[in-house]
């Protein structure tokens, strides 16, 4: 009895071994065949579409701004004057959206001709952040984008400060549109608080917490028609709740 439990043991493991065995040469026969019919397949499509017409001649790019249009046509390149049936859209709009960091969305579609239609938006940068050597562009997610291209002008408040990046989005989301104008820069201080420098040279303390009535009440200040005059204020610490500290420049006597 024991020799024969033994012996259907060896039988079964050479039967699973063998089963193992045959599934994988059929699993490689088939994918082979399948490669082969897909190139058949392929060129069958080509052949008809080049008979009547049915090519590639042209692609529209719309909604570019930062990336240029030569740099999405290389991506078809390889796709003019052949069929636009097997053009891989879907692979082409995944790929353009990975490699290239200033698109947000992709679409892609044809027009069962000859061209092609690709509209892109772009990420509006929120912020420039500075990270103690370059100054990077930031989208409103708090992702970086891109170094910043000096020759753009751009009216974009400068983020700096220890994990200021993490923190900017709430603050930024938060400031009052017509304080947005006014401000150059924004300190993150001591991992706990902000500084607004603003385009007046002037600089405002938030509090660490609360600092949004902190700044519509500074708003409050500047709208005041006999506080106008800035250019002798250092600083306006707005810190205590309610309350504006004001620091005035010192003269040379």
């Amino acid at each position: 009895m024991t020799i024969n439990r033994k012996k259907l043991n060896l039988f079964n493991i050479i039967k699973r071994n063998y089963f193992f065995l045959i599934s994988i040469i059929v699993f490689f026969i088939l994918f082979f065949i399948l490669i082969r019919n897909v190139s058949n397949i392929n060129y069958i499509i080509n052949s008809i579409s080049l008979r009547y017409n049915f090519i590639l001649s042209d692609v529209s790019i719309k909604g570019l701004n930062r990336v240029s249009k030569e740099e999405i046509s290389l991506y078809f390149e390889e796709y003019f004057d052949k069929s636009i049936f097997i053009i891989p859209i879907k692979t082409i709009s995944r790929d353009i959206k990975k490699e290239n960091q200033w698109i947000e969305s992709i679409s892609i579609r044809n027009d069962l001709k000859s061209k092609i239609f690709i509209s892109i938006k772009e990420w509006q940068p929120l912020a420039i952040y500075y990270n103690e050597s370059k100054y990077l562009y930031i989208n409103d997610n708090g992702e970086i984008i891109d170094f910043v291209d000096n020759s753009i002008n751009e009216d974009l408040i400068i983020i700096f400060g220890n994990n200021s990046l993490s923190n900017s989005l709430l603050l930024i989301n938060s400031m009052p549109s017509e304080l947005k104008k006014l401000t150059l820069r924004i300190e993150y201080v001591n991992d706990r608080r902000w500084n607004i420098y603003t385009k007046d040279n002037l600089i405002i303390k938030l509090p660490e917490e609360n600092y949004t009535e902190a700044m519509k009440n500074y708003l409050d200040i500047y709208k005041d028609n006999n506080f106008t005059n800035l250019d002798n204020i250092e600083s306006i610490d707005m810190r205590i709740p309610k309350k504006a500290i004001i620091k005035f420049i010192k003269k040379d006597s």
